[in-house]
């Protein structure tokens, strides 16, 4: 086997170890691997210039990212978008809207929301050419990302559209509001429309589709997330007290489903018990 040869073997091996060190949360060590994983790449192909290294780097920046070392998660994805380009023949492919959304978080998280917005337009668009479509698969995380960030701008009728898509995106990928695309974007709208533009009753029809959407589909994650919204909703909009002691009982059912510990569940308890101190709460 020759060096390069080898050194490639010892890049494939490094990049191996430093996701299950992501997968584990260790994100010191999954740096310290992929800064060996990604010299071991430029000593087997010769350059920096290559595919294999974009994707070393993009993995070398969720681990800064995750250490709150963001300045240079930004340059890292800022060079893995250049190389992408280069190689790939353009940005219309799904690696470079990878990275640009991945460069996207990380200006997002410095409080650069105005370049975020740009950078997230630009991986939807590069997604949109990829795939020849206008509803991509792997939108979702993106739109989610940009309409934070409009909201983090005070644009709330952007960020407002920017989540309709997403659940029309569930919708259309999965023939039902009952998934995991649409019911947290639902959830996004009604808080929306709570506690920022003062829209009580379109509040309530995005939480109570999502609640009844979560239901029936027996995601129980969602309805743990979203019975709290819900309940908020049919307070702020008036609703009997029927109504919300029989929400209540709903979300006490789903509570009971997760074991003493979850962090959702006591998230959902101290919740239920904030909005509704009352006889259901026991």
């Amino acid at each position: 086997m020759t060096d390069s040869a080898e050194a490639s073997q010892v890049a494939l091996a490094l990049e191996t170890i430093s996701r299950a060190y992501l997968s584990e949360g260790n994100y010191t060590a999954a740096e310290a691997a992929l800064r060996s994983c990604i010299d071991a790449w430029v000593q087997g192909l010769g350059t920096r210039r290559h595919a294999s290294v974009a994707e070393s780097l993009d993995l070398l920046a969720i681990a800064l990212v995750q250490q709150g070392k963001l300045e240079e998660a930004e340059t890292i994805l800022r060079e893995s978008v250049d190389v992408k380009v280069e190689v790939l023949g353009g940005p219309a492919h799904e690696a470079v809207a990878n990275s640009l959304h991945g460069l996207g978080e990380a200006l997002a998280r410095q409080g650069k929301f105005e370049e975020a917005m740009k950078v997230f337009h630009a991986s939807l668009e590069a997604l949109h050419r990829a795939t020849g479509t206008e509803w991509p698969a792997d939108a979702g995380p993106t739109l989610q990302a940009l309409a934070m960030v409009h909201v983090n701008l005070g644009q709330y009728a952007q960020a407002e559209e920017a989540w309709h898509r997403k659940v029309e995106l569930g919708e259309r990928l999965h023939g039902t509001p009952a998934n995991v695309e649409t019911i947290p974007a639902l959830g996004m709208l009604a808080q929306l429309c709570l506690r920022r533009v003062q829209r009580p009753a379109d509040a309530l029809r995005f939480s109570a589709q999502a609640w009844q959407a979560a239901l029936a589909g027996q995601l129980w994650e969602h309805a743990l997330q979203i019975g709290p919204v819900h309940l908020a909703c049919l307070a702020s909009n008036g609703q009997p007290a029927a109504a919300i002691e029989e929400a209540v009982r709903a979300l006490i059912v789903v509570i009971d489903r997760f074991p003493e510990g979850h962090p959702g569940r006591s998230h959902t308890i101290a919740e239920l018990q904030r909005l509704y101190p009352g006889p259901g709460n026991g």
